[in-house]
């Protein structure tokens, strides 16, 4: 029998939502606007915040500084 932890649906979406902002985030269009990117770095700090911290997984992509964002 596979021992897998199976995730569920919560954590699927979140982590789905998580990578989208994330790159979204590494966007040229998205770079230009520092408020922009503070918004969406504000909605991922809530989103990730959701998480039970009773059942702490491995962390997800993203949980530092943005990608790909450039000094311009």
């Amino acid at each position: 029998m596979n021992e897998e932890k199976k995730r569920n649906a919560f954590d699927e979406f979140s982590f789905a939502a998580l990578s989208a902002l994330g790159s979204l985030m590494a966007c040229n269009e998205v770079c230009r606007n520092q408020r922009a990117v503070m918004k969406i770095n504000r909605f991922r700090a809530w989103l990730m915040d959701l998480k039970p911290q009773a059942n702490p997984e491995p962390n997800l992509p993203f949980d530092g500084e943005p990608q790909g964002q450039t000094a311009e």
